[in-house]
Formats: C-alpha cells, structure tokens, sequence
C-alpha cells in the first residue's frame, strides 16, 4: 500500500470547533463516498497542543489525516 499525509493548520485556534463539526459531519462522508474504495484505510488525528510560545515556530495545530492507498 501506499501512504500519504495531510496537516492542515488553522490560522486561529478559535476555529477549532467549527472546523472539527465541519470534519465529521462533512467532509469525513465526501472522501469516503468518493474515494474509500480506493482507500485501505483513512485516518485522522488531533495534533497535540504545543508548548507555550510554539505559535512563533508555526507548528500544526489542527489534524493529521493518513490515507492508506490500494495498489
């Protein structure tokens, strides 16, 4: 199988909620309807919150989503 990666970052923390309601009761059924007979698995994390004074460094704050590929 083949891996790929997705992050996804919001520009403000305050998204948070919106975006996550957005996740599961959208887009979550689009890629699985339009492609999850391509897919061996689809994954999709919360990235940790990062220390105090991370924002600076511009690390991810939203998800990860891992599609695992049928070859």
């Amino acid at each position: 199988m083949k891996r790929s990666y997705l992050l996804v970052n919001l520009s403000s923390i305050d998204y948070l909620p919106m975006m996550d309601r957005w996740l599961y009761k959208t887009h979550a059924s689009e890629v699985m309807s339009q492609i999850g007979p391509l897919l061996g698995r689809y994954t999709t994390y919360r990235a940790l919150p990062g220390p105090e004074g991370s924002q600076d460094f511009e690390v991810y704050n939203w998800r990860m989503t891992e599609h695992w590929w049928r070859q």
